[in-house]
């Protein structure tokens, strides 16, 4: 007879064996007692399989599950069912685990292992669904699960969870989960991020703020890292991102309005006739919008280009900068220095010392006239003695202009 490997036992998931041994039924239902993240528990690690067990969990039964340390009454192993999506699940959390094929089905039909899904979504909450099986919690916080059992998860603060989640995981109560809309793909992680990939919303019952433009169904993708610290709102209701108060996101948009402000708004380089980019929370079109404390763009091996074809707009409160070690170029028909309305023009350095030259070779003609300046036998002390200095002027003057490099001229800035 041949063998039945996962979902043709649906008619046993309700069936829950743990007193010893495993369970012939081909879907089991476990509470995860721990999982395997690294090696720092090399026994577990190498019995499990070596690198090859990470994700791997080990879980006991729900209705009769073990306690403290005890591994007596430990059903078994369960791996992560799917190789590229990784879903670990957190100790207490209940799963449902499948007997399928192992590699050497080819060789032996029947060989089995057991391989786990993602966590049962027991308390609708995207922070943990764990059911602690061997810590018996205050009345206060039974009172919170049955709460969250008819909707409203449990609102304990860090400090007064006994449960353990595990080693490094820490229990919050302000993680909120988002508030969906028809059509939405939402994938969310435990800690705030998340990614939907959902569009324009019209008329919904709960506003969001990306529909005041654009027609249902308009397509909008939103990643975010670290959502907004609501005060005022619980931690089991759900929300909608927020782009200005979210720690960090990215919106791709293609008709949405964003009621995006950013940190900087001045505007004194644009003249009344100049081509002004769209008021950033006044833009409809489709439109890349990464928001954060802070942005670095970093090419490791090659460039960042840039284009644009209209403007591109650098605004800063302070100040910007920019530093090479080779050059800065700047290839434009006009340039405005210190002021948009600047009328003054930037001389040509090399030209002009061209002229001076030609000026100073002129007024040493002057100086030796003046040198030898006489009103009939009587030399014309005055110009005598401006002459001497003019002549001495000018042999300083010509030393500086015909210098390879004139301390007259730039050594870092060229013009045309």
């Amino acid at each position: 007879m041949a063998t039945k490997f996962g979902f043709s036992g649906l008619s046993n998931l309700t069936s829950d064996k743990s007193t010893g041994g495993e369970s012939p039924q081909e879907i089991i239902r476990g509470r995860v007692k721990s999982v395997v993240l690294d090696n720092s528990d090399p026994t577990l690690f190498n019995r499990l399989g070596g690198w090859q067990s990470i994700g791997a969990i080990e879980y006991d039964g729900v209705s009769n599950p073990s306690s403290g340390t005890d591994q007596s009454n430990t059903i078994g192993v369960a791996y992560p069912l799917f190789p590229n999506l990784k879903f670990y699940p957190l100790v207490g959390e209940i799963v449902t685990i499948l007997k399928l094929p192992t590699k050497n089905v080819d060789e032996n039909p029947t060989d089995t292992r057991n391989y786990y899904l993602p966590p049962v979504n027991i308390w609708s909450s995207i922070h943990h669904n764990a059911i602690p099986s061997y810590v018996s919690p205050p009345d206060s916080q039974q009172v919170s699960y049955q709460q969250a059992e008819q909707g409203t998860p449990s609102s304990i603060s860090d400090q007064e969870s006994l449960i353990s989640l595990g080693n490094t995981f820490v229990e919050k109560d302000d993680i909120r989960p988002l508030l969906p809309y028809e059509g939405d793909h939402i994938i969310e992680g435990r800690f705030g991020n998340s990614i939907r990939m959902g569009s324009t919303v019209k008329n919904a019952s709960i506003p969001n703020k990306w529909s005041t433009e654009g027609k249902n169904g308009d397509p909008l993708l939103i990643l975010r890292n670290g959502q907004t610290n609501y005060t005022d709102i619980p931690g089991w209701q759900h929300i909608t991102e927020d782009v200005n108060l979210d720690k960090s996101s990215i919106y791709l948009t293609s008709t949405q309005q964003l009621p995006f402000f950013p940190s900087s708004n001045i505007r004194n380089s644009f003249k009344n006739n100049d081509v002004k980019p769209t008021d950033t929370n006044q833009y409809t079109q489709n439109q890349i919008l990464l928001n954060s404390g802070r942005l670095t763009l970093n090419a490791a091996s090659d460039s960042i280009v840039m284009s644009s074809p209209k403007v591109i707009h650098l605004s800063a409160e302070e100040s910007v900068h920019l530093d090479t070690k080779s050059k800065i170029v700047l290839s434009t028909n006009k340039i405005y220095l210190g002021d948009r309305k600047a009328t003054e023009r930037v001389v040509l350095g090399d030209a002009l010392l061209q002229e001076l030259l030609l000026l100073v070779i002129t007024l040493e003609g002057v100086a030796e006239a003046c040198t030898t300046a006489v009103a009939g036998p009587f030399p014309v002390a005055s110009l005598n003695t401006i002459g001497g200095n003019l002549k001495a002027t000018c042999a300083d003057l010509r030393k500086v202009l015909k210098k390879k490099n004139s301390p007259l001229l730039s050594k870092n800035v060229y013009t045309t």
